[in-house]
């Protein structure tokens, strides 16, 4: 249902809108949480492209970054005129302030109905929303958007582990 699916967002995260190649066929399991205080969102749409145009930034006047954890499979991501391909295992720090798509790739996609999404690992995200004045203090610099970054490093693999953890759990993560 796309107004579910706006509903779900519009309130946390801005407007956003799904582009399906048939919208009565639209599958998305969005589940909110928080992450130690931070808005999350594990997401696994269908859609085949989702977007933000710039006048949706306006109206609803979200500000603030969000790091976007491909958990499985591939997305694109295009901002500023830049295409990024996020695959597993990679994250993109991304500004709510500005007009965004997400593409999906066709290759390979499985036919999803709603009970094959609950079980499907194609496709995941998790998103963890970074509140703008906060991030820009503790960097010094306002960030900008580039290529996604592999977490090879030890701390990275940990952040990672943190993000799969949430995802695998229906529960909210307590700030402890």
């Amino acid at each position: 249902d796309v107004e579910a699916w706006h509903e779900a967002l519009r309130s946390t995260w801005g407007r956003y809108k799904p582009l399906a190649d048939d919208p009565k066929e639209l599958v998305a399991k969005i589940r909110t949480q928080s992450l130690y205080g931070l808005p999350a969102m594990h997401l696994m749409p269908s859609a085949s492209r989702v977007e933000r145009t710039q006048r949706d930034a306006r109206l609803d006047g979200m500000d603030h970054y969000y790091a976007l954890f491909s958990v499985a499979g591939t997305v694109t991501v295009v901002q500023n005129d830049q295409a990024v391909e996020l695959s597993s295992g990679q994250v993109l720090l991304v500004d709510s302030a500005r007009s965004v798509s997400y593409v999906g790739t066709k290759d390979k996609r499985p036919a999803m109905s709603a009970s094959d999404i609950q079980q499907s690992d194609y496709r995941q995200c998790f998103v963890l929303q970074l509140p703008r004045q906060s991030l820009v203090s503790q960097l010094g610099f306002e960030p900008q958007y580039g290529p996604g970054v592999r977490w090879n490093t030890r701390a990275g693999q940990v952040l990672f582990n943190l993000v799969r953890d949430a995802v695998d759990h229906d529960e909210p993560i307590s700030r402890s």
